[in-house]
């Protein structure tokens, strides 16, 4: 399960950008996802609760749900979709 979400937020991330301001974005949605969700979740996971390491490795991986969602929803907004067809009219 964690394979295909893993594949699912890269898919999302990577493969469907618009060129410099999507960028941005995905480098921001995949940052975040690492030092908001993950490292936090480890710290948490492994310091505080004293979880053993697969538990930590699950809560760590929410980073990925949390980039899934968040493509996801940028891919339904379609703000990253481009027509680059010029149409000639008349010209022989």
């Amino acid at each position: 399960m964690q394979f295909i979400v893993t594949l699912l937020a890269m898919a999302v991330c990577y493969l469907i950008r618009e060129p410099v301001i999507g960028m941005y974005r995905v480098l921001l949605i995949d940052t975040s996802g690492v030092w908001l969700i993950g490292i936090p979740m480890a710290f948490i996971g492994g310091l505080w609760l004293k979880q053993p390491i697969y538990v930590v490795y699950a809560m760590v991986m929410l980073e990925e749900v949390y980039k899934a969602l968040l493509g996801t929803i940028r891919y339904r907004q379609k703000k990253w979709l481009k027509n680059l067809t010029v149409e000639m009219t008349g010209q022989a």
